[in-house]
C-alpha cells in the first residue's frame, strides 16, 4: 500500500477521497468549529503530496504530476479554504487580470492549468473590482478556453448583487454561446449560500433556459436540485418539474434520476448519523 505523500501514486488514487471528504463537510456538519477542525485533518493528509509537487509546473515532470496538482490545489482553495493556497491562487489570478497593475489582460501570468481556479479565488476575496475587470476581459476575449475561465470564476462569486450581474449575462442578446450558459451558473451550485437564489432564477425563467438549451433542458434540473439531501427535497423537485417535463424527450427519466440522487443522499446521510468522522492516514 502507498501512502498519499508517495511520489509513485497517480493522480486517481492520490485524490480518490475528495468528493466524499467534501460530501462530508457539507452534509454531516453542524458547526463551523466541526468543519474548520475536520478540514483541518484533511489538509493534513494531502498537504504533503502538494508540498512535495509545489504550487508551480516544474519542467518535464509527468503529466500525471500536473493533473495531481490541479486537482489538490482545487481541493485546498475550494474545499478546504485553505488560506495559504488561496492566497497564493489568488495573488496569480489578480495578475491574470491586470489587477494591482496596467488592468491589461495576462493570460500567462499562472499556468493554464491552475488558470481557472487562481480567476475563482481573484474574484470571490476581490470583490467587485476582481468581478468588473473579469467582465471587461471576458467580453474582449474571443478564445473560448478563456471565455469559460472568465465566465466560472464570476459565477464562483458568494456576492448576490454580483451573482445578479452574473446570471443577467445568460439573458443579453448575442453575447453568450450556447456551451458558455452553465460555466457561469454551475459555480452557484457549489455553496449552500448562493444555491436558494440560484433556484429561484431557474424555477423563474425555466422555459427561456429550456428554450436556450434544447435539447439539453434536463440539465436544469439538475442544476436545480444541485446540494438537495432529503426525500422532502426529493419530492418538491419531482413535484415542481413534473408537469413542465411532459413535453421535453426523454426528460423524465432524467427528473427520475435526479430524484433518486436525492433520495440517495438523504439515505446516506441518515446512515451516518452519530457516526464519528476520523481519517486514516
Amino acid at each position: 500500500v502507498l501512502a498519499i505523500g508517495s511520489p509513485f501514486q497517480l493522480s486517481q488514487t492520490v485524490t480518490a477521497g475528495m468528493n466524499a471528504i467534501g460530501w462530508m463537510d457539507e452534509q454531516l456538519l453542524t458547526s463551523e468549529a466541526d468543519r474548520n477542525a475536520f478540514r483541518a485533518k484533511a489538509a493534513e493528509i494531502y498537504r504533503p503530496r502538494l508540498d512535495q509537487l509545489g504550487l508551480s509546473p516544474k519542467q518535464g515532470e509527468p503529466d500525471d504530476n500536473r493533473l495531481l496538482r490541479a486537482s489538490l490545489v482545487n481541493f485546498f482553495a475550494e474545499t478546504l479554504k485553505d488560506a495559504q493556497v488561496r492566497a497564493e491562487m489568488g495573488k496569480q489570478g489578480r495578475a491574470v487580470l491586470g489587477l494591482g497593475g496596467d488592468g491589461k489582460l495576462n493570460a500567462d501570468a499562472v499556468p493554464k492549468d491552475l488558470r481557472a481556479v487562481a480567476l475563482e479565488v481573484a474574484v470571490q476575496d476581490g470583490g467587485k473590482e476582481a468581478f468588473d475587470a473579469a467582465e471587461k476581459h471576458f467580453r474582449a476575449s474571443q478564445d473560448p478556453t478563456l471565455r469559460s475561465q472568465l465566465l466560472g470564476a464570476m459565477g464562483s462569486t458568494q456576492d448576490q448583487a454580483l451573482l445578479d450581474r452574473a446570471r443577467a449575462l445568460v439573458f443579453e442578446k448575442g453575447l453568450l454561446r450556447r456551451n458558455e450558459i452553465f460555466p457561469i451558473v454551475g459555480g452557484q451550485t457549489s455553496d449552500a449560500t448562493t444555491r436558494p437564489a440560484l433556484r429561484q432564477w431557474v424555477d423563474s425563467h425555466f422555459s427561456e433556459l429550456e428554450a436556450r438549451l434544447a435539447p439539453g433542458g434536463a440539465a436544469l434540473v439538475q442544476l436545480y436540485a444541485a446540494g438537495m439531501c432529503s426525500n422532502a427535497e426529493a419530492t418538491e423537485v419531482e413535484s415542481r418539474f413534473s408537469d413542465r417535463m411532459k413535453s421535453i424527450e426523454g426528460v423524465q427519466l432524467g427528473l427520475k434520476k435526479t430524484g433518486g440522487a436525492v433520495r440517495l443522499c438523504a439515505a446516506q446521510k441518515d446512515a451516518r448519523k452519530g457516526m464519528p468522522l476520523a481519517f486514516n492516514k
